[in-house]
This record gives C-alpha cells, sequence and structure tokens, in this order.
C-alpha cells in the first residue's frame, strides 16, 4: 500500500475552527501529498477519536481487513459503524478539511483543541483532554509492568 507513499508519523495539536474545519498540519502535508488523490476518507472506530485514511488506505482497509472483521460480533459491530460513518472528505487548498457536525458531536469536539496523530498508514484526531489522559494513562505505566508484558509477549522494543 506504501510503495511510493511516505508513512503518517508523529504528534501535532492542531484546532478545529468555528465553521468546523481542521486544517491539516503542514508536517503530515507532504506524505498525503505523494497519493495519486488528495480525497480522505474520516469515520469512527470508538467514542474516543476520528480516523483519517488517504483514500488507498481506506480501499485497503475495505478490501483487505473489513472482510476479516465479520466473523467475531464486535468486530463486526465496529466494522458496520466505521462503515456507517465514513465521510469523504477533499481538502480545500489550505489543506482543511470540514469535519462533519455529527461526528464532531459523536466525538465531542466542543473545545475545539485536537491532536492529530500519524498512525503509518492513517491519521486519528483526537480531542486534546482525552488524547492528554490517554497519554497519561501510559506515562503511568510502571517499568516492571512493561518489562513484565514485553517479557510475557516476546515482543521488543
Amino acid at each position: 500500500m506504501f510503495d511510493e507513499q511516505q508513512e503518517l508519523l508523529g504528534v501535532q495539536d492542531a484546532t478545529i475552527d468555528g465553521k468546523g474545519r481542521l486544517s491539516i498540519p503542514a508536517k503530515f502535508r507532504d506524505a498525503l501529498s505523494s497519493f495519486d488523490s488528495p480525497v480522505l476518507y474520516t469515520t469512527l472506530k470508538t467514542s474516543s477519536h476520528l480516523l483519517l485514511y488517504p483514500e488507498p488506505s481506506w480501499r485497503s482497509f475495505i478490501d483487505d481487513e473489513l472482510p476479516k472483521m465479520q466473523g467475531v460480533p464486535t468486530l463486526r459491530q465496529v466494522g458496520k459503524l466505521m462503515q456507517n460513518n465514513v465521510e469523504k472528505l477533499t481538502p480545500d487548498s489550505s489543506w482543511r478539511i470540514l469535519i462533519p457536525p455529527r461526528l464532531r458531536e459523536l466525538l465531542n469536539f466542543n473545545d475545539k483543541d485536537v491532536v492529530i496523530a500519524g498512525s503509518g498508514v492513517r491519521l486519528e484526531v483526537w480531542s486534546k483532554v482525552e488524547w492528554d489522559k490517554q497519554t497519561a494513562a501510559v506515562l503511568d505505566i510502571s517499568d516492571d509492568a512493561l518489562e513484565a508484558a514485553l517479557a510475557e509477549s516476546g515482543v521488543r522494543i
């Protein structure tokens, strides 16, 4: 999927303006510009954040990952939520996208301050408050607990 494209990596604070527009930070624009199409697909995964997929990543998700979700009831429900709430967005010349009011409301993006996080093939948009809570929870994991989890899983970081 990413043969020629750059990965979407890093974290950037951003703001949703009074009209519901989110400006894609410069750090992500180069990677997004490497795709043939500027179209982004936004949807929910849970009530915590939005997902923003470049068009090829969304197509790959629909073709490759969504079918795998059908055999697990919880994942089937999440897949249905994602499909039912997807919106196709095209950035304007200033790389702003309009986050649909329904999605802003469902995610409680009332405070306007958000965090955009790159996750390789997609971007995640979190309310700053929720992002800070999630980050603090992970940072509170003790070194011993982390080492135990790594040893149990065989994962090396």
